[in-house]
């Protein structure tokens, strides 16, 4: 180590401070003995308390070891280098950019990245400083803007706005509680109001605008309304109702609501009652309704009657002419309720070709071009006097007390069974549908031969020509009629015949049922076997026809083993371009575009059909076809892996009878020219004629030597 004048005057300095001015001795003593102790050491790494040298520290800092007994190199950690950008100049500040580069910048700079440009510090000194805000400049104590009073609230509107909105809230403010107020007599100043003199304040106000007393008196109404809510003109919301002089309540759109119901409007001629939450209609009860014009019922089912009390009654009254009220009908309960017409009842006369075209069982009218009354007894309109007019013998007659009189028979199809011998006529019998009178000197019965026809009919005539037979259906009836049809049972039918009349006397019932023999043989009817449904294979089955879809089909075929001597035979020529006939096919997903007729392959790795191309191996195996169905990508397409097929477009010249390549120059197209070195050739089948190929399954290709 060399002790230079600089290091010894550096050491005197130092300990002259410490000790005093005798220190030059001391200095002169302790660099002899540091000369003598480092003779020979002119390098740091020649101490015996250093490291050894510098290969393998460069960019290491000096430090004293763990032990404070030597020194050692050690790496810097932390931020590690720090790059310099941009010229920094004197009294700069220094601005990372990133986490390993400073820049210089400039007082103004760091204003603005400060957002400071409205602060301007326009001189300096040790005891205070001047500095303008917004134009404003700031008093030598810095404290306040000048010209405002020490103390004095600076806060903007906004962060007074903030101030308010964030202080908890009271829902019902005290007497003693202050409003701030705004004094306009007092210049603008700052006042306080209590909430109790407000309320005064307000009372005083409101007092003079709506007098005292009870709101509901004729007295206190206006010569317009009283309204309930707002009307409007204050901005705050239309008036729910209003009372009129004359007590009318009117209510608007608006509800009148009760605990559990409302009244609404419905329509501009209906109001009603419904449940609190509008969903369903309720009752009203009134001991007398009284209807205006119309009373109309719209419900699709419902009643009309009394209270659930014995013996109830609902009364139908009508005015007598200027009179009172009288009972015409009512509605009566009781063991066995009725309906009592307690005044005459009258039906509006109908003519017959205007009865209801679909009556029901039951009806019952006064039929105005018969002038009877007529039912509907479930097959046709009839009267009340039946058939035939009515009974003889349900009349009173009584010939002992009566002269010369006319006898009526109405009903021939049913004659009395009374000997008239006893009813003593003076005068002649005379019959309905003009019967053929008996002679005046008949006394008892009519003779048949004097009873043998109608008037103007000759003898044995046809006499149901146009006036049908009184209706005797039931009479014949199989089941339990006087005059029975025969009625065979129905046949089975179980084979095949031809149509025929028929020779028997018997006759078929109108729901007779045939039974149907079904079997697999011949000149027999076959039925369905199952629920077939649209579009499927007929299947013939043990007990008729069934349905199969085209995947049970497939299962059937495929279970059974195919028989020797049988062939395929491809058709000896596709009519037209785009035709195909495949033996093997398969469904799946297009990589990319492909179309009708090009080459593709099978890529594994994402189970796609591409464009295949004999330029690399992964582009012809193992799995190769032709497209049948075209398709974009990721459409499902149809690829031939077996068959024959016709492509105009896609097939190149093509040589008849060779094998045909996938083609290394053009991707998805066929080629019957070999390949050439380092090209992978695949073949996909043969060339029947120069643009139909046979596609053949070849899982099999080779890369030309």
């Amino acid at each position: 180590m060399v002790v230079t004048p600089e290091l010894k005057e550096f050491y005197t300095r130092k300990i002259s401070q410490a000790i005093g001015n005798d220190a030059t001795a001391i200095v002169e003593a302790i660099s002899r003995l540091v000369q003598e102790a480092s003779a020979g050491i002119s390098n740091f790494t020649e101490l015996d308390d250093t490291p050894g040298g510098y290969a393998g520290d460069e960019l290491k800092y000096v430090r004293v070891n763990t032990l404070g007994t030597a020194l050692e190199f050690a790496t810097v950690t932390g931020g590690g280098t720090v790059d310099i950008s941009g010229t920094p100049v004197a009294n700069d500040f220094a601005r990372f950019t990133d986490a390993d580069t400073l820049e210089g910048r400039s007082y103004t700079e760091v204003k603005s990245d400060l957002s400071l440009n409205l602060v301007e510090n326009t001189a300096h000194s040790t005891d205070g400083h001047t500095m303008t805000i917004d134009g404003r400049d700031v008093s030598t104590d810095g404290t306040k803007l000048d010209l405002i009073e020490d103390n004095a609230d600076v806060t903007d509107a906004v962060n007074i706005a903030s101030s308010i909105v964030g202080v908890a809230g009271k829902t019902t403010p005290a007497d003693a509680d202050t409003l701030a107020l705004i004094d306009s007599v007092a210049a603008n100043a700052l006042k306080e109001l209590t909430w109790a003199n407000l309320k005064a304040t307000l009372k005083t106000y409101n007092d003079t605008l709506y007098a005292d007393g009870d709101v509901t008196a004729a007295a206190n109404l206006t010569a317009t309304a009283i309204v309930i809510g707002d009307d409007g003109a204050k901005g705050v919301k239309a008036s729910l109702a209003t009372i009129d002089a004359s007590g009318n309540v009117s209510i608007g759109a608006a509800r009148l609501k009760t605990t559990n119901l409302v009244i609404k409007e419905i329509d501009v001629n209906t109001i009603a009652i419904r449940n609190a939450d509008d969903s369903s209609y309720k009752s009203l009860i009134s001991d007398t309704l009284r209807v205006g014009t119309v009373f109309s019922y719209h419900g699709s089912s419902g009643s009309f009657g009394t209270r659930s009390v014995n013996d109830a009654y609902v009364n139908f009254k009508a005015l007598i002419t200027d009179g009172a009220l009288a009972e015409v009908a009512r509605i009566q309960g009781a063991a066995d309720p009725y309906f009592q017409a307690t005044l005459p009842l009258r039906f509006s006369p109908i003519a017959t070709a205007s009865l209801p075209a679909t009556p029901v069982e039951g009806m019952f009218t006064y039929d105005g071009t018969l002038d009877k009354m007529v039912y509907y007894n479930g097959a046709a309109w009839v009267t009340t006097e039946g058939a035939g007019g009515g009974d003889m013998l349900a009349a009173t007659y009584d010939p002992a007390s009566k002269g010369d009189q006319v006898l009526t028979i109405s009903d021939l199809e049913n004659p009395p069974t009374e000997d008239l011998a006893t009813k003593v006529v003076t005068s002649e019998y005379i019959f309905d549908h003009n019967a053929r009178n008996a002679t005046a000197a008949v006394q008892g019965h009519a003779t048949a031969a004097q009873i043998t026809k109608l008037d103007a009919i000759t003898a044995l005539a046809d006499v149901t020509a146009d006036n049908a037979p009184k209706a005797h259906q039931a009479s014949h009836s199989p089941n339990d009629g006087g005059d029975a049809l025969d009625c065979a049972a129905a046949a089975e039918i179980s084979v095949v015949v031809a149509a025929s009349e028929g020779t028997a006397d018997t006759l078929a019932r109108s729901d007779h049922v045939h039974a149907i023999a079904h079997a697999i043989t011949d000149n027999h009817l076959v039925t369905v076997d199952g629920s077939p449904n649209a579009a499927e294979v007929t299947v013939w089955t043990a007990n008729g026809l069934d349905g199969k879809t085209y995947a049970e089909l497939l299962a059937l075929l495929y279970t059974a083993a195919v028989p020797e001597q049988l062939a395929i035979k491809y058709p000896a020529a596709l009519s037209a371009d785009g035709k195909f006939f495949a033996t093997d096919s398969m469904t799946g997903t297009a990589g990319e575009q492909i179309d009708f007729g090009e080459a593709v392959y099978f890529k594994a790795g994402d189970s796609k059909w591409w464009l295949a191309k004999g330029d690399a191996a992964a582009t012809v195996a193992p799995m190769t076809g032709l497209v049948i169905v075209a398709g974009a990508a990721e459409a499902s397409v149809t690829i031939m892996l077996q068959g024959i097929i016709r492509a105009d477009a896609a097939f190149p010249a093509l040589t008849v009878g060779a094998a045909a390549f996938i083609s290394a120059a053009t991707s998805g197209q066929l080629t019957t020219t070999n390949l050439t070195t380092g090209q992978f050739q695949k073949a996909v089948g043969w060339v029947k004629t120069t643009n139909v190929v046979v596609v053949t399954a070849n899982p099999d290709w080779n890369e030309v030597d």
